[in-house]
């Protein structure tokens, strides 16, 4: 925990369908009015909307507990669709708003937030696994590009191209 953030519990009331909720976050003096929020819901009584306090030591506790989970799906995310982009031989900064990609069998599809701002990922188009690019119908700011994902290639002197040929990797 950084001495310089200044923790705080609001209490939200309902919404629509959403019960009361208890939103805990925090500001630094760096960045005078940016908070930075994590919820769980309460069960206590709502005063007045939303109501400001210092947090306790247990919701700031759970508060980071909920942060570092996040990052930590982040980052696992984050690796997982770099491993599938590297597959293409394709990055993340190949993409003008890169938001997500997955396999499926011979074709990697990459989802991007780029058709709202008229935007098109010319680092991608000009892959040679590049296959296709189409605008979303049911949401008009997403584009989604399809690659073919190229058949492995086999290098000579390599353990797995050695195997593949009934070599067996005795003696490597």
């Amino acid at each position: 925990m950084s001495e310089t953030r200044k923790y705080f519990a609001e209490t939200w009331p309902p919404f629509g369908n959403q019960p009361e909720s208890v939103h805990v976050g925090y500001e630094t003096p760096d960045k005078p009015g940016h908070r930075t929020y994590a919820s769980y819901q309460s069960s206590g009584p709502i005063v007045d909307g939303r109501v400001r306090r210092p947090a306790t030591e247990a919701e700031i506790a759970a508060f980071e507990a909920e942060v570092k989970k996040r990052e930590d799906w982040t980052l696992a995310r984050n690796a997982e669709d770099d491993a599938l982009l590297f597959l293409c031989g394709l990055n993340r900064d190949d993409f003008v708003r890169f938001r997500s990609v997955y396999r499926d069998g011979d074709r990697l599809t990459v989802c991007t937030r780029e058709n709202g701002v008229g935007a098109v990922s010319v680092d991608a188009i000009r892959n040679p696994n590049y296959a296709s690019r189409e605008n979303d119908e049911g949401d008009s700011t997403y584009a989604t590009y399809t690659f073919k994902v190229p058949e492995p290639v086999l290098v000579e002197g390599d353990v797995s191209a050695r195997a593949a040929k009934g070599g067996g990797t005795r003696g490597l």
